[in-house]
């Protein structure tokens, strides 16, 4: 147990009588204090090196009856040793002197070995100082005996807090390194021509305003006056300004002067002035820029008022080059320049005639291809980053490979304007560059929040609509391959979604067929491609299609421009929508009947059976709930034999929806129906692959 001295106190004022009378003299007094975890609750992660459980109980209870929130492992083998530090992370490791297997320079050893981050401490059966200096060595952080224990709680409270207050400090540190780093990687990459002035001495620059005045490298320039780079009829006013700036005393301004180069040519410039701070000192930044002729490659502007006048649909490019500060000091400004104007010729020889092309300050540009050039955004993108890679700047040690990033945005659709295309397509093009690599990025806008017509619009216009195919199988013979259609929507995350939600959230306007009349023609397409002739599709339809008197005419159409059989392609009403839109439901199938194509009423159950009496459809597909009620506690497998019966009775096909277990395959089976379809069979698929042998 630890003992604080309180106090000591002397009676006689006589030191030497004071030292005789030792019963006036008030004895030390010490008192005893268990040692508490520095915070309530403190949780220990603790590794205890002893091959006897009993042992490491003990030493867990010792934390424990002080407080402490113990998460123990006692070390099983010297592997395990070696795996528990590699795949956990421990506070403590406890070594004991009267264990056999894990000696001091084992654990030391391994303890170096996984660069584990643990403190380990060692107890011994009684102290000897020879012991005490061998464990240090074996890098242990503290030494004691066994009884100590108050001694033990206070060393473990103080390595914890040290390890606590270290990862503090690295964490401080890591955020320091990375923020300096970032800084410096901001000064050297960026395109202006940047110098820090202390006392009127130049303290750093980076590599733009080096090549701006023909230095070799940022260094030549470090404690060169600042005004030895100013012509001399300039002197009188830029002395005063750097003075004001050295005392604080000045606001962000700019001047126009003539710069003398490091071959003594001079060239006329404009300086940016404002006060900085360089390594917690403060100084004077000055930001070069050279005034070139408004005819030369380097100020050709971009017309943000042309490029919001432009109308339409159509992609938007932003393209910038990627060289960052190490490849402009290889290639110099001359070969920089000349890189500029090569990817600039590059890109106008490369984008077709009905794009419009704006270059934007000095290493991007802006391209707008309308709708009216039918072309994929990615593709155009992903060979113009091939061309510029093939391309190569600079002769010998300074030639290199130029890349670019280019940033893609739609305009005109989803209410993206070409003002909202131009920002979006900016903001990718960065966010490429941070990659490092040449490429593209395309900005994906939100649509989730979207509902009904706008939801559509968007889904469409975005290409954020997808197809997948689920098969209909026989459970006897089975001639044709059968399968529904089922529609997707890509949502934000880049996964696709059952598209239930935005069919619902769609009203009955005519011009929500638009859905139906865009599946039907990528059906079609897949189907004229499909080098199988024995597929049947089946393409639901929703309440917009039904109640769109020009829907059938504009299918009837659609198909005597393909090669498509009509009873390749069966049509299903839900039961539902057929009841809320009855009549005309019942002229929509008998168009369908007439004209060949097989009709199917899904969800259907033994609420409709009076409705279905009068369509008089070809298949019934059954609610998925009844294929659930099969299997349920109360199970209720009449249901299912009355609606099969019925059909049978109305000379339909009966098919099971919802057979996702073999449970339900197996109690399906018994009822004798004919068809069953379910993600046990096959979830579905981007194409039509079933093998239909496998089952009948």
């Amino acid at each position: 147990m630890t003992r604080s001295i309180n106090t000591v106190k002397i009676i006689d004022s006589n030191i030497d009588s004071a030292a005789d009378k030792k019963s006036a003299a008030t004895e030390v007094d010490f008192e005893v204090q268990a040692i508490q975890p520095t915070t309530d609750n403190q949780l220990i992660h603790l590794l205890i090196a002893h091959e006897d459980p009993n042992e490491a109980n003990k030493i867990k209870n010792i934390f424990k009856n002080s407080g402490w929130i113990v998460n123990a492992h006692r070390i099983t083998s010297v592997e395990d040793l070696d795996e528990s530090l590699r795949n956990q992370t421990w506070n403590i490791l406890l070594a004991f002197g009267h264990s056999k297997l894990y000696l001091p320079a084992v654990i030391g050893n391994a303890i170096k070995k996984n660069d584990a981050q643990l403190r380990a401490i060692y107890l011994d059966d009684e102290y000897s100082s020879t012991n005490a200096l061998q464990i240090f060595r074996c890098g242990f952080c503290d030494y004691l005996t066994l009884p100590e224990h108050d001694r033990l709680l206070y060393v473990a409270s103080r390595e914890i807090k040290s390890q606590e207050d270290h990862r503090v400090a690295f964490a401080a540190q890591s955020v320091m390194a990375e923020t300096n780093a970032r800084s410096q990687l901001l000064m050297d990459s960026t395109a202006d021509a940047v110098a820090y002035v202390i006392d009127g001495m130049i303290v750093h620059s980076n590599n733009a305003f080096s090549e701006q005045l023909n230095f070799q490298s940022p260094d030549e320039l470090d404690c060169l006056p600042f005004i030895d780079l100013i012509s001399t009829e300039d002197h009188h006013r830029v002395k005063p300004l750097l003075r004001k700036y050295q005392f604080g005393k000045q606001e962000e301004s700019n001047i126009t002067i003539d710069i003398v180069k490091a071959d003594t040519d001079s060239m006329q410039a404009e300086l940016l002035l404002a006060m900085a701070s360089f390594e917690g000192e403060a100084c004077t930044q000055i930001i070069l820029r050279s005034i070139i002729d408004n005819n030369s490659l380097n100020s050709a502007d971009f017309d943000l008022e042309m490029i919001q006048s432009l109308e339409g649909k159509g992609s938007l490019f932003f393209a910038s080059i990627t060289s960052n500060a190490v490849q402009r000091k290889k290639l110099g400004l001359h070969n920089h320049l000349r890189l500029i104007k090569e990817i600039g010729c590059l890109l106008r020889d490369f984008i077709p005639t009905e794009a419009t092309v704006f270059d934007y300050l000095k290493e991007s540009w802006i391209v707008v291809i309308p709708d009216d050039y039918k072309h994929e955004a990615t593709e155009l993108a992903t060979e113009l980053c091939n061309r510029v890679n093939l391309a190569t700047i600079g002769n010998g040690e300074q030639c290199i490979t130029p890349s670019i990033a280019v940033g893609i945005s739609k305009y005109g659709v989803a209410g993206i304007t070409i003002e909202n295309a131009l920002d979006q397509a900016f903001k990718a093009s960065a966010e490429k560059q941070m990659d490092g690599s040449s490429g593209y990025k395309v900005f994906a806008p939100k649509i989730d929040n979207a509902e009904g017509a706008e939801a559509l619009r968007s889904a469409l216009e975005l290409n954020r609509l997808r197809i997948k195919y689920q098969p209909i199988i026989a459970l006897q013979n089975q001639s044709q391959h059968a399968y529904d259609a089922l529609l997707y929507i890509e949502n934000d995350a880049g996964s696709d979604d059952i598209a239930d939600t935005l069919i619902a959230s769609l009203g009955i306007e005519k011009t929500n067929a638009e859905l139906d009349r865009w599946m039907i023609s990528e059906i079609i397409s897949t189907l004229t491609a499909s080098d199988n002739e024995n597929i049947q599709l089946n393409i639901p339809l929703t309440a917009s299609a039904i109640m769109d008197d020009s829907f059938y005419a504009w299918l009837a159409a659609r198909l005597d421009s393909s090669n498509i059989e009509n009873a390749s392609l069966s049509f299903s009403i839900t039961a539902s929508d057929a009841t809320d839109y009855e009549n005309n439901a019942l002229s929509l199938i008998k168009q369908f009947k007439e004209a060949g194509h097989p009709v199917c009423i899904t969800n259907a159950n033994t609420d409709y059976i009076d409705l279905i009496k009068k369509l008089l459809p070809d298949t019934l597909k059954l609610s998925a709930h009844l294929t659930e009620k099969m299997t349920s506690e109360k199970a209720e497998p009449e249901l299912i034999k009355n609606m099969i019966k019925f059909a049978n009775e109305n000379n339909a096909t009966c098919i099971a929806d919802g057979v996702n277990s073999a449970g339900d395959l197996a109690q399906l089976w018994q009822t004798g129906i004919g068809y069953v379809q379910g993600n046990y069979l096959q979830a579905p698929q981007e194409n039509m692959d079933y093998d239909f042998s496998d089952i009948g």
